[in-house]
């Protein structure tokens, strides 16, 4: 059932919410990033306890200015100079640090403009190391608690993404953990920061990078720092995979709009892999009726959307009804909604690999919203394209909401499980068509069903026909297209087509037996004069009153 490839990093002593990403193929700056410190053309004089261009911690919490040092090019950095610090065997009981400061921030970064810092790291120690990074500008920025950064191993190009956790020299601070000998990028995303933060400190005049901590002390641990650069784009489309550290309700908090997930009490981290993409999923309990159950995703990483093509996600329905789900995006606290009505377009990729196109409906929640419908059994991936929303301006993504979760009826046992909630940059085309049937011919508990709901250009399509008690099927009115799709009966009750290039509609009309026999009886008194065009009866003066009540053994499907 998975439906993509990812490798996965695991270091065992990583103890952070960690979720597999794609592949980066460059670790090189992109070119939307800017670059405002490589270290390559400074000297052991612009290091300092002062206003140096890079401020260090010149007191005895790291041995003072000789545990900083510039580092010459080589295998400890990424290109060029770097800059490394010696990390003390004992664990620090301060609050150690050094800055980028002064002609080392020539290069003001807008944290409206840029989405994260992104730098370098070689790390040479047995035990994760705890750092705090903040911005100084008119004010300071401190990093939240379940703040988003991600790593990128420099051998394998894999991409993780994990939760700030909380700082051991400030329980207010949010901390990123570097695992034991870790070498890569790091990304650090700017929603570490609240809002009001990134306006006060539009463009930081300082980076701090502060509160190294580890809970082991071993000789010789090393940090090298290199290649600070701002960024625009995430370095990964992965919004949320509910794998790593979540765990039952400990991850999922009602009410927060600051916890990882958020939602109204009646969802659990699953742990079973069968109802997941990969790892963990997030189950909901559908067993009542409901009209309004939700759940939010929060710090996405202030993703911008208009470098993508909209949002996917993993979902099983286990029911034998089908589920609607309405999904509202936030720009950066400010809700969006996907529409109706016009055009707007979902698609679901089953199992199987087919993907089909539907329209967006309108949401229990909300009048003016789309919702997608989740068919009975369905298992694949939702396509929701941000062309669809009402207010397609939707620059900073930071909470996804999944709201308006509805069934008809209540049915035990009944769940809802999401998994890998992601961005797609490519538009989705569909590959089968649809298959309908037309509402109107339902009579009483009358049911025309299909082998499918979908289906390529080709194949044999059976439709079968179950009649309710006391209801025909009348003679020759099933149609697919209005007749221009050809119609084998193979039974009684079984129909066969073959799927044509474009979406086909089912028609049939149903009679109550009633109303058929009252004909028959008009018919026969001659009032009628057209009823052997629906049914098979003989107009003959043999024609009984048993005939007549028997009839209903001859359906004339």
């Amino acid at each position: 059932m998975k439906k993509r490839l990812c490798a996965i990093l695991l270091t065992a002593a990583v103890l952070l919410a960690l979720i597999p990403a794609t592949v980066i193929t460059s670790s090189a700056a992109d070119t939307d990033d800017v670059v405002f410190q490589n270290f390559d053309t400074l000297t052991s004089a612009n290091i300092t306890g002062g206003g140096g261009t890079v401020v260090i911690d010149a007191g005895g919490n790291l041995g003072g200015a000789s545990s900083f040092a510039l580092e010459s090019a080589g295998s400890n950095t990424q290109s060029g100079q770097g800059m490394l610090l010696n990390l003390p065997a004992t664990t620090p009981g301060s609050n150690p640090y050094f800055i980028l400061s002064g002609t080392g921030m020539d290069v003001k970064p807008s944290t409206t403009e840029y989405k994260g810092l992104k730098f370098w790291v070689k790390y040479i120690g047995n035990s994760p190391v705890t750092v705090c990074i903040s911005m100084l500008g008119s004010g300071q920025m401190d990093p939240q608690l379940n703040g988003t950064y991600y790593l990128q191993d420099a051998v394998t190009g894999v991409i993780s993404k994990y939760r700030l956790k909380v700082s051991n020299h400030n329980a207010s601070r949010g901390a990123m953990e570097l695992p034991a000998n870790f070498e890569g990028w790091v990304y650090y995303s700017l929603d570490s920061y609240t809002s009001t933060q990134r306006t006060n400190v539009n463009a930081p005049t300082r980076i701090q990078i502060a509160d190294f901590y580890s809970a082991s002390n071993t000789v010789g641990r090393k940090i090298y720092f290199d290649s600070f650069h701002a960024y625009k784009t995430a370095p990964t489309n992965i919004i949320e995979d509910f794998d790593g550290t979540l765990t039952g309700v400990a991850s999922v908090v009602q009410g927060s709009s600051t916890a990882t997930v958020n939602c109204d009490g009646t969802g659990t981290i699953n742990t079973d892999p069968i109802y997941s993409d990969s790892g963990k999923s997030f189950k909901l309990d559908l067993s009542a009726v409901s009209t309004n159950k939700w759940f939010a995703l929060n710090q996405m990483g202030l993703v911008n959307t208009n470098l993508v093509e909209g949002i996917k996600f993993w979902a099983k329905n286990t029911g034998s009804t089908s589920v609607n789900v309405c999904l509202s995006p936030y720009d950066d606290g400010s809700m969006k909604e996907f529409g109706h009505g016009s055009g707007q377009k979902y698609y679901l990729e089953y199992a199987d690999g087919d993907i089909a196109a539907f329209l967006l409906t309108q949401s229990s929640r909300n009048a003016s919203a789309g919702t997608t419908t989740l068919p009975s059994n369905f298992e694949g991936w939702v396509y929701i394209p941000f062309n669809s929303l009402i207010d397609r301006n939707l620059k900073s993504l930071n909470r996804i909401q999944f709201g308006g979760i509805s069934t008809t009826d209540a049915e035990s046992g009944r769940a809802l499980y999401f998994d890998s909630v992601e961005l797609y940059t490519d538009a989705v085309t569909p590959n089968v068509n649809k298959i309908l049937v037309d509402d109107a011919i339902s009579v009483d508990d009358a049911v025309i069903s299909t082998s499918k709901a979908y289906s390529k250009p080709g194949a044999e399509i059976t439709v079968t026909v179950i009649p309710a008690e006391g209801v025909w099927l009348v003679k020759d009115s099933l149609n697919v297209n209005d007749g221009e799709v050809n119609v084998t009966k193979v039974s009684e009750s079984t129909y066969t087509f073959t799927m044509p290039d474009d979406d086909v509609v089912i028609t049939a009309e149903f009679e109550l037996y009633e109303d058929a026999l009252q004909e028959i009886i008009n018919y026969l008194l001659k009032k009628e004069t057209t009823i052997d065009s629906k049914y098979d009866v003989d107009d003959s003066p043999g024609v009984t009153i048993l005939d007549l009540l028997t009839l209903k053994k001859k359906s004339s499907i």
